[in-house]
């Protein structure tokens, strides 16, 4: 689902807000069955009980993004772009459960003369991911032999992204 508004907030200046959500379902997923189908049996994996792999398992994606463009001259665009997305996986004991995603930059475009083109942007991520696991003694998660000790890490990496291109033509 999602829905957009833009209008135009000013001679050169025009604005748009978004909302997206995404709801997927991941039922009876079972680590390993693929494999197990395609050797006909031959080649299980062993896996933990409840982790799910992260593209696979069930989500619940929402997003805002808002975007301001403005053009100052005719020969100049800009735009400043502003995201929020967040992942949810509500079904995942193990694996990754949580991650959300924040990003905002500017974007210039400037028609030096026809046939030339200059571009540049900058874009700012700030990313947080929580995921959990299990460390295990064994080698076999199935029989129980050994130990398992479970454990969870939450990361917060920042990007920073930086691009320029010059066209012509």
């Amino acid at each position: 689902v999602t829905a957009k508004v833009r209008s135009q907030l000013a001679d050169d200046l025009f604005g748009a807000l978004s909302y997206s959500h995404q709801d997927r379902n991941a039922h009876s997923y079972v680590n390993g069955n693929t494999w197990a189908a395609l050797t006909n049996g031959g080649v299980n994996p062993d896996t933990p009980r409840a982790f799910l792999v992260f593209f696979e398992a069930s989500r619940k994606h929402d997003e805002v993004k808002g975007t301001l463009d403005y053009a100052p001259i005719h020969s100049v665009n800009t735009t400043l772009m502003v995201k929020f997305s967040n992942d949810n996986y509500p079904d995942s004991q193990n694996g990754l459960r949580n991650n959300y995603n924040f990003l905002i930059g500017p974007d210039v475009s400037w028609d030096i003369s026809p046939g030339l083109t200059a571009h540049g942007y900058y874009t700012f991520q700030q990313v947080y991911y929580e995921q959990s696991s299990l460390y295990t003694s064994g080698s076999n998660f199935t029989t129980g032999n050994g130990y398992y000790v479970p454990w969870t890490n939450k990361t917060t990496d920042s990007v920073h992204t930086l691009g320029v291109t010059m066209d012509w033509q």
